[in-house]
């Protein structure tokens, strides 16, 4: 489902009385089918206007919200008053027996329109209207299923039966070390980590942070939410889920009558045991999912009503200066005008790719319009993609989504639930983004996703063929501790560089005591070797047990921050299939890490340039290895490259001309001594 809502093309035609548009009428045109495999919600559309963009000059654009609403309540009332109207044309009237008229939602932020509920010949009338750019059928949303009800996914048994454990252990740099955490969370914490039963956040706990719930609710009261739900927002009261009344966003305290999803993925975002980002604000906000649709597998909504509520997020966002926004949305469908408000806004939209096991581009998304948004896959905890996983170039990155388990509704405030689905792995994104926006609240939307993808492990997951054949990228998802070196590195530049000015003549500079003296050279690259060299399989005493230290390249002092770039190619000799990784070290510190895949051949050649960025009196510049075990490895080091680049010193800043000196021409030479200042 995509609610993209195109301009239609116009002639002339009577004049239109409602204020809303010009005095135009446009085409016959019929109402829009996007909502494909989903399907449409029956008697609801949603009717865009014209010249509702944001930037345009027209009437409507120029006015307030709340002259918009009167002029949306005002052209619905023609389709519900059966009397005439001032310039003596019949207003529209209802056929008996019909469905009623009425709106749903008005929106004036992300465009002017307003979702109707509406027989369909009433429909069809106002597809013509004089004032009406396009009119679509609502589509339905949905939300993942129960995991019983989607197909094996080929999880290791017992994946979900992680005991239900919080335990906050002191260890080094700060770090918090959640023990019995989830398999998800656990994953996530470091490149090409086994799960170990530990999280590790990095002291990265998303405080600060709201992210928005766009869901089936919130249960505010339970215990992994340490009373860190706030008000949110409800969509539309509707008779389909009168037995769970979710006021502004959140779920009774029993959660009697309701669904656990939007419960289920807050916890994954920002719970105290299931939870990536442990210090969020969880803001909710709630569509009903009880809508008949299917064969009853999925739960279903309205897509109108999520639209409602990403216009309600893009009011409120707005209303907390103070904090950053994150869009968190488990559901189908694509909101691309919503979607581009909140971008414009700077708030970060997440959402899931689907469950259908299809290629998502073409489907409900295209590569440009997920470009500024983060679309998640999923994964089990053997490292391969969910089954049921949608895939495609417009899937970004790949995060935990089979056996998840987390919070859930109940009476006791302390349910949990284990389902799959994509709607589970994203909010595992989510949370990272939040830990790196509470991190550097400046960040921005663009910068969050390229460290996200930046840091993410590659090439790690064994993907389907389906989703190999439809280029999938194989990035997995990597936060907490993780993703700490990768916070500051430099992102591209916001602007291109000035280009140069012209050169100026070869003028003699004027005799003067106090010119400046030339800049200092830059300090020496360090020394680096670029021979091939060999090193066997020797404990580093200085190293924590599970490093083999081997080919130390340098004992490199840099008296200045740079830029080492290097390239290097190795082979590792070993008696099994271990999975290692090969990391560089500065100054004691891993930063730098690559790691080769398991089940690799004996020999193992990988071939990698990277440029890295160090700090002034950085020391021993070190290449250290490790495997999961055992001992009989020899690593050697084929071809080794590197360049090495320090900035430049700042100029410095030219003598300052007297006050009455005029600028030199740029042809005759200056004069050898400056005039002096007027009495």
């Amino acid at each position: 489902m995509i609610l993209s809502f195109l301009v239609a093309s116009v002639s002339a035609g009577p004049t239109n009385t409602t204020g809303i548009g010009p005095s135009q009428r446009p085409t016959s045109s019929p109402i829009i089918d996007r909502c494909g495999v989903d399907g449409v919600v029956p008697h609801s559309y949603m009717v865009t206007f014209l010249n509702s963009n944001r930037n345009s000059t027209s009437r409507s654009a120029s006015l307030d919200t709340e002259d918009k609403l009167r002029l949306l309540e005002g052209w619905v009332q023609q389709y519900i008053n059966p009397e005439d109207t001032s310039n003596g044309t019949t207003r529209r009237k209802l056929e008996a027996n019909s469905k009623s008229t009425h709106a749903m939602h008005y929106f004036t932020q992300t465009r002017l329109a307003v979702a109707i509920e509406a027989d369909k010949k009433v429909a069809m009338r106002m597809a013509n209207d004089p004032a009406v750019s396009s009119i679509e059928y609502d589509c339905y949303s949905r939300a993942d299923p129960d995991v019983s009800l989607l197909k094996n996914d080929d999880s290791s048994p017992g994946a979900h039966d992680t005991p239900d454990l919080y335990k906050v252990e002191a260890v080094a740099r700060r770090l918090s070390v959640q023990v019995g955490a989830p398999w998800g969370i656990d994953r996530i914490d470091t490149n090409g980590g086994a799960i170990d039963g530990s999280f590790d956040d990095g002291d990265l706990t998303g405080k600060g942070v709201r992210v928005y719930i766009v869901d089936a609710g919130v249960q505010g009261s339970h215990d992994d939410f340490g009373g860190r739900v706030v008000n949110g927002h409800t969509s539309l009261e509707r008779d389909e889920c009168a037995s769970c009344q979710a006021v502004n966003g959140i779920l009774p305290a029993d959660g009697t009558g309701c669904d656990g999803h939007g419960t289920h993925v807050a916890s994954t975002v920002g719970g105290l045991k299931h939870g990536v980002a442990k210090n969020v604000t969880i803001v909710p906000a709630f569509s009903c999912f009880k809508l008949s649709c299917g064969d009853g597998t999925y739960l279903c909504g309205s897509g109108a009503d999520i639209a409602a509520n990403l216009e309600w997020v893009l009011t409120d966002c707005a209303a907390h200066p103070e904090a950053r926004c994150v869009v968190q949305r488990s559901l189908s469908g694509g909101y691309l005008i919503e979607d581009a408000a909140l971008l414009k806004a700077n708030v970060l939209v997440v959402a899931s790719a689907g469950n259908s096991g299809t290629d998502d581009c073409g489907a409900t998304y295209d590569p440009v319009t997920t470009a500024d948004k983060l679309l998640v896959g999923s994964t089990t905890n053997l490292d391969k993609a969910s089954s049921f996983s949608n895939h495609g170039a417009c899937v970004h990155v790949q995060a935990p989504g089979s056996d998840i388990l987390a919070a859930w509704v109940g009476s006791s405030n302390a349910a949990t639930k284990t389902i799959s689905g994509t709607s589970m792995a994203a909010p595992h994104v989510s949370g990272v983004a939040a830990q790196l926006l509470a991190g550097d609240s400046t960040l921005s939307v663009a910068r969050v996703k390229e460290i996200i993808l930046a840091a993410a492990e590659v090439d790690s997951i064994d993907l389907t063929a389906k989703a190999e054949a439809a280029n999938t990228p194989n990035r997995f998802l990597i936060g907490g501790a993780g993703i700490i070196p990768f916070i500051n590195i430099p992102g591209p530049p916001s602007s291109p560089p000035l280009p140069p000015s012209a050169p100026s003549p070869p003028l003699a500079p004027p005799p003067s005591p106090s010119s400046p003296s030339p800049p200092s050279p830059p300090p020496s690259p360090p020394t680096l070797p670029t021979t091939a060299g060999t090193c066997n399989d020797v404990q580093d005493s200085t190293a924590s047990s599970s490093w083999k230290s081997w080919c130390p390249l340098s004992s490199a002092l840099p008296t200045v921050r740079g830029s080492l770039t290097f390239s290097m190619e190795w082979n590792d000799q070993g008696w099994g299939y271990q999975k290692g990784k090969v990391a560089l070290f500065a100054g004691g510190d891993g930063v730098m890490v690559y790691t080769t895949p398991n089940g690799a051949p004996h020999t193992l050649t990988v071939f990698e340039s990277e440029t890295i960025e160090l700090a002034a009196g950085v020391k021993d510049l070190i290449f250290k290895y490790v495997v999961g075990g055992g001992g009989g490895h020899s690593i050697t080091i084929n071809n080794f490259a590197w360049s090495w680049s320090a900035p430049a010193p700042p100029l410095a800043p030219p003598p300052p001309l007297p006050p009455s000196a005029p600028p030199s021409p740029p042809s005759p030479p200056p004069s050898p001594t400056p005039t002096p200042p007027p009495s």
